[in-house]
């Protein structure tokens, strides 16, 4: 390989690896909006890094994880997110039930969408009629 074909060669991958970080990113900020979508209708108080000590939390979080910490003798939930609202979703063991019950509604919601998804591929590739079929005097 030429000089210049290595230089081409490296250019590509370089941005190949680049255009895969950056939908990483798109899926991850993706992925963040919609359990904060889920935290806030689940109850959670938004609280924005709008001083020096909740800025100062907000970069030592663990970022975009819903996680546990102790405040005194309760357990206080926390979702921290320095990128999309530079803020925090906090709640407490009521709003954190809400929060798995809502996610898990989702989440079945989800897998009922898929196997509908699947059933009519199958449906499709086995000549089955139905709404996504041609009426019969088409044929």
């Amino acid at each position: 390989m030429t000089p210049l074909g290595r230089v081409a060669w490296l250019v590509g991958a370089a941005s190949l690896v680049g255009g895969c970080s950056s939908v990483a990113h798109i899926v991850l900020r993706q992925d963040a909006a919609r359990t904060e979508a889920t935290l806030a209708a689940a109850g959670f108080q938004i609280r924005s890094a709008d001083t020096a000590k909740r800025v100062a939390e907000l970069d030592t979080a663990p970022r975009l994880r819903l996680v546990a910490q102790k405040k005194g003798k309760t357990t206080v939930y926390v979702f921290a997110d320095p990128v999309n609202c530079h803020c925090e979703y906090v709640g407490d063991a009521d709003e954190y039930a809400q929060y798995e019950r809502l996610r898990l509604e989702q989440q079945a919601a989800g897998e009922r969408q898929e196997a509908l998804r699947i059933d009519q591929d199958m449906a499709i590739d086995a000549g089955l009629p139905g709404p996504w079929s041609a009426p019969w005097w088409w044929h």
